[in-house]
This record gives structure tokens, sequence and C-alpha cells, in this order.
């Protein structure tokens, strides 16, 4: 842009800042803690259609009465405030839509405290992107890719182009985000930069940059599904590997594992044995889900090899998956040996109480 052009929108926006300044006072004088130039001002990315983005933060919901949505000289702008508790959520950075706590030109604070306020903020999120990738970090992406899980879930669902295609425009975005917490990024220049930021991180899914421009520019509903497919597969290894390389896992104890062998054999051993007696497909599979999600859980929690209930299952074979399901069993009573735990398991009824009860 021209520089008389910028310096017009520049004295628009001075004009604006001291309309909302000026109403402030006069209906919500104590509300408005800090004032603050956001978006394309003051990232200098200017284009003629650049509205005023300001990040107004307030300290009760008096800024309610300052806010509104309007249409100048054809350009829109919308004058919301912004409540502290978000800036304190941005700084927790769960999301990369943090650029109003880190680029701001301030042009407005109430008082020093609301200044420093904002500073020790701005500082506690700098920290989380300067710091390597944490488990409070793999948290936080793993709910952002299981966002685009739900929304590929209704892309391979949908049968019409235009609903096939904004599902997987959704699921796009939540892709992204999985992309910027997983390289400590956050968006700097708005949603019409975000290409060129990926495009520059050094962490990215297999060919990442192939399925995602293949997704945007994906047409028909197959190949909207076949681009996303892609594009999740890829996304679900990356985010995997990220994640696992923090986990905190605890060495097995005896304490930690212990009762945990004869809970595998109170919920499930029998009901796997009388799914192959009575070859039942439904309450095989149903029980070695659930065992298997308990298996899972132990591998999460401790440093275990993963027990594998499914592989080798077939369904058309219900006796052949209930010995796999005791050869799993026996795989696991192993991890008693080498923590020093014994199964509880008695001959009779009063052996049972005699050592039940022998704590009484």
């Amino acid at each position: 842009m021209e520089k008389e052009a910028i310096e017009r929108l520049k004295k628009r926006n001075d004009r604006i800042i001291r309309a909302i300044l000026r109403k402030a006072g006069a209906v919500c004088p104590d509300s408005i803690a800090l004032v603050g130039i956001a978006g394309s001002f003051c990232s200098g990315d200017i284009h003629e259609g650049s509205d005023l983005d300001l990040c107004i933060v307030t300290t009760d919901g008096g800024g309610a009465k300052i806010s509104s949505c309007f249409i100048l000289d054809g350009i829109g702008h919308d004058i919301h405030c912004t409540p502290w508790r978000s800036l304190e959520a941005m700084a927790e950075y769960s999301h990369p839509h943090v650029a109003k706590l880190l680029d701001l030109d301030i042009v407005y604070r109430r008082g020093d405290e609301d200044l420093e306020r904002y500073m020790a903020l701005r500082s506690k999120l700098r920290e989380r992107l300067d710091s390597p990738f944490s488990v409070e970090d793999a948290r936080h992406l793993t709910a952002q890719f299981e966002s685009a899980l739900r929304e590929y879930a209704e892309t391979m669902l949908i049968d019409d182009a235009p609903g096939c295609k904004y599902a997987s425009a959704r699921m796009l975005v939540f892709v992204e985000y999985v992309v910027y917490l997983a390289n400590k990024a956050y968006m700097k220049r708005g949603i019409r930069r975000v290409p060129e930021e990926l495009e520059a991180m050094k962490a990215l899914p297999g060919n990442f940059l192939r399925d995602y421009r293949g997704l945007i520019a994906a047409v028909s509903c197959d190949d909207i599904k076949s681009c996303a497919t892609l594009l999740m597969s890829a996304t679900r290894k990356f985010a995997t590997a990220l994640t696992d390389g923090v986990a905190v896992r605890k060495e097995p104890m005896r304490l930690g594992v212990r009762g945990t062998y004869e809970e595998i054999y109170s919920n499930w051993r029998n009901k796997m044995r009388l799914a192959a007696r009575e070859r039942d497909p439904h309450l095989a599979l149903a029980t070695m889900s659930s065992c298997q999600e308990f298996y899972d859980w132990i591998a999460v929690e401790y440093s275990v090899e993963r027990i594998r209930l499914f592989d080798g299952f077939r369904i058309d074979d219900l006796h052949g998956a209930a010995e796999r399901f005791n050869c799993a069993m026996e795989e696991y009573r192993r991890l008693y040996g080498m923590v020093g735990e014994t199964v509880k398991s008695y001959a009779g009824i009063d052996a049972f109480e005699k050592d039940y009860l022998q704590s009484v």
C-alpha cells in the first residue's frame, strides 16, 4: 500500500480509539483496564480492507456498553471487549490464537498495575513457547487432534459435496492447531497467512503440505474424503509420536499393579469363555475391546509393553480368540513376577476367610 493510504487508515484508527475511550469514560469509567492495537496494524501486514483489531481488556461486564459492530467507508469493524480471564486462558497456550497477548501495541492503560498484570501474562506465555514440548503441551495438542478427529468423522459421513467441504474445512482448522502447538508457535499474522506460517515450520506430519493443499483444493466428495484421510492418518502418527515422547510412565511397583490380574480374571475371562462356548460374536468383541482398553491404560500408566489382544483375533474363530485372551492374561501375569506380587487365588471359602479376615 502507498504510504499516504496507510497514514489515512491510521488516522481513522486514532479517531475510533479516541471515540471508544470517550464513551468508556462516560458509560463505564472503571471498566477499561487496557487498550492495544493488534492484527495487521500491529504486524504491518496492512491492505486496503484492513479493519482496526483492538484488544480492549475489561475488569467487569461494563465493557459491553461500548461494544459495537459497524461498517465504515466500506470496511467492517467490530469493537468487542476481552476480560482478564480470556488473557489468562491464552497464557496457558491451549491453542495458537494468542497474538493479542504477544503482539500488541498498547495505546492506553488505566494504571501501572494493569500494565504489569498484562506483561506478567505475556511473560508466562513466552516461557511456555520457549520451553521444550511438555506433558501439558501434549494434553492440549491431543485435545485439538480429537476435535479434528470428530470433524473427520463428519466429513466421512456426509454425501453431498458442500456439506463434506464444510466439515473438512472445520477439520482442517484443528489440524492446523495441532501443527502450531507441535512447533510451539502461534498465528502471528492472521488466517490469511496461516499456510505461509505452516510451510516455514520444522516439524510437520509426513507429506503434510501435499495433503494440506490437496484438501483445500479438493472439490468432489470422493476427493475431499481421500485427502482428509491422508492428512488425518499422517497427523495421527505425528501427534502420537510427539505425545508418546513426553509421556511420563511409572515403573511398575507392587502396590501399583496389585489386584489388576485378578480384576481381568473377574471382569472378562469368564465372559470370553462364555462367548466362545455359545458362539456369541458380540459378547466376544465387546469383551476383547473392554479388556484391551484396560491393557492400554496400564501401558499408559506404567513403563511396560502394551499387550495387543487383537493381534491374530478373528471373529469367525471364537475358540481361538478365547485362547488368545488366555495367553494375553498369562503374558500380563508375568508383570506380577517382575514386581514380586502374587495372584490371590483360593481353593475354597475357608482359605479365603482365613486370609481375608486375618487383619481384623
